[in-house]
């Protein structure tokens, strides 16, 4: 106990002003829990990227474990998105292969007989044909066209066509109805909140737009 003493007074005198001293306390706690998951994703990102109706859409994708491929030539937004798309199933998650930002040499992941969510460079689809019932999301274009099997013959061969469903981007192509499989009422809530957080997102980009332009017109 003396030798302990001791050196509890060595250890004080030795420390600066502004230190603790072995007879000061300290109190130690958990930091707060969260239920929701930590995540590197924005969902502002996915939001102005895909609109609201395409944001439903890649949610439906997500819990109904379709294979999503989401592709840009931002490697920025592209993980920032496919992270928040994880996030977003919250409670559920995600179980199956999830690669945010996939190397162009790896790319013989997409060919994998299970759900999964992969980010890859848009540059990928000038090397190959993405395969079969993928969804492919394009966050420089706000598109997402599915390739679906559309049927196999009597003798229960596959057989693919190579067909394009474009669910939002160009007047007059074909969309996809994917979000009307919700429930009606919570689906027009959620589409009518991430409406107004759209317009406001839209808005603040507008007006930070303006500030960083208007120094320009002084001179």
């Amino acid at each position: 106990m003396r030798t302990d003493a001791i050196q509890s007074r060595a250890t004080a005198a030795a420390l600066p002003d502004g230190q603790l001293s072995p007879h000061d306390s300290l109190l130690l706690s958990q930091p707060i829990s969260s239920p929701l998951p930590l995540s590197g994703g924005k969902f502002s990102t996915l939001l102005q990227n895909l609109g609201p109706e395409n944001a439903v859409n890649l949610l439906v994708f997500a819990v109904t474990e379709h294979k999503i491929l989401i592709h840009s030539l931002r490697p920025s937004v592209l993980t920032s998105v496919t992270e928040a798309l994880v996030s977003m199933i919250f409670p559920f998650h995600w179980p199956c292969p999830y690669i945010p930002l996939c190397p162009l040499a790896l790319a013989d992941v997409l060919t994998a007989p299970c759900p999964f969510i992969v980010g890859i460079d848009s540059r990928y689809f000038d090397l190959y044909d993405p395969p079969p019932d993928v969804s492919c999301v394009d966050l420089d274009t706000n598109t997402i066209s599915q390739h679906q099997k559309l049927g196999t013959s009597l003798d229960y061969s596959a057989t693919y066509a190579v067909e394009r469903v474009v669910i939002q981007g160009r007047p007059g192509e074909k969309r996809n109805i994917a979000w009307k499989i919700l429930p009606k009422k919570p689906c027009k809530n959620l589409l009518n909140t991430l409406n107004n957080l759209y317009q406001q997102l839209a808005e603040l980009s507008d007006r930070l737009t303006g500030f960083s332009i208007s120094p320009l017109y002084l001179l």
